[in-house]
């Protein structure tokens, strides 16, 4: 799947290095899920007609397609998801707990006596956001906390939508001004860590001290975004080094055959993202 975020190009390097440990040849396929070509299907058939081991799907979903990927590999003879595929029966995949992460997150906030916490994300219309938003929801409500409509920011609500890219200079400013100057917030749980470094850049702009008067954290735990920010960003991990070595598992025993299709279905794995507490919370 086409995909700018930079969890799937570390997962990408993650699985590809361990793969080749345990000597595996990888060949990493993209296509444009968000695409309206008619010969998307037949592009798919022709990626899949080549004589591979076995696959692992990372990015199967989009709104435009949810289950069309999922529907060409579900009779394909060794094939691991990334997260529950839509719209076939059960198959063999490594789910990730996004709101474990966040739970965490907010736990680590309250206790810094944080008590207007703030979820900052794209939409809430896919399993990543949806998971953030049940992490927060818990987190909040296992503090004594209300869910406070108004805490949660989406940017799809004011007709913007994009994770990452050239229009975060729109859409970061608004996200501040309703939750720093509207809502009056002292912490802010962003939907991954560009966010989390923009909405810092843009904090320090209006001259709020981070973290003395707002806590920002991040989600993604990219060292780039993390380590460069100033204060050092606090993120959340997806557990990427668990994820890889499940789904390495997984395909391993397909194509062995050590376990069936069928008995890794069964059995899917679950992997909780977990909070990394810096400065900058």
């Amino acid at each position: 799947k086409t995909e700018r975020s930079q969890f799937y190009q570390d997962l990408i390097f993650l699985l590809n290095e361990e793969l080749e440990k345990i000597n595996y040849r990888t060949i990493i396929s993209r296509v444009d899920l968000e695409a309206q070509d008619p010969e998307l299907g037949s592009f798919i058939d022709r990626i899949l007609d080549y004589n591979y081991a076995g696959v692992i799907s990372i990015g199967h979903f989009s709104p435009r397609y949810p289950d069309l990927l999922p529907k060409k590999l579900e009779f394909y003879h060794n094939a691991v998801f990334l997260n529950t595929p839509r719209g076939i029966g059960d198959a063999p995949c490594v789910r990730i707990d996004y709101g474990a992460g966040v739970r965490e997150a907010v736990d680590y906030l309250v206790k810094k006596g944080r008590k207007r916490i703030a979820l900052c994300i794209n939409d809430i219309s896919c399993d990543a956001t949806k998971g953030r938003f049940a992490g927060y929801c818990a987190g909040l409500a296992g503090n004594g906390l209300p869910v406070l409509p108004e805490l949660c920011w989406s940017a799809e609500d004011y007709g913007m939508r994009a994770w990452e890219g050239e229009v975060l200079d729109r859409i970061l400013p608004q996200a501040a001004h309703v939750l720093i100057r509207e809502q009056k917030v002292d912490a802010i749980i962003a939907g991954n860590d560009l966010w989390g470094v923009g909405l810092i850049h843009q904090l320090h702009r209006m001259r709020v001290k981070v973290p003395q008067d707002v806590s920002v954290v991040g989600y993604g735990d990219f060292e780039y975004c993390c380590w460069s920010s100033t204060p050092q960003l606090a993120s959340i991990n997806h557990g990427n080094r668990q994820i890889a070595a499940e789904l390495i598992r997984m395909i391993d025993d397909l194509i062995r055959g050590v376990r069936t299709r069928e008995e890794i279905a069964a059995a899917p794995v679950d992997v909780k993202s977990y909070f990394l507490p810096r400065a900058s919370a």
